[in-house]
């Protein structure tokens, strides 16, 4: 994924946020912790979600759509 993506989904998380508070839907406070909680998710999924098969990291490197995962069969 291009780094230019990043930016433009930050920015629009940015502009999100504040729309949220500015027409009284939240509090600065909560838009403040959900973009902590979403980061800390984020970097955790980036720092641990790497596991033996590395199927989180074929989703980041490849997308979403280059991932096949097989489907179990029901007897």
């Amino acid at each position: 994924m291009h780094p230019r993506w990043g930016v433009a989904a930050l920015a629009a998380a940015a502009l999100m946020s504040y729309a949220r508070v500015f027409v009284g839907l939240h509090y600065p406070g909560d838009v403040l912790a959900g973009a902590l909680v979403g980061a800390l998710v984020g970097w955790a999924i980036m720092r641990w979600g790497r596991g033996p098969l590395g199927v989180i990291q074929a989703w980041v490197e490849r997308g979403a759509g280059a991932l096949h995962l097989p489907i179990p069969r029901t007897p």
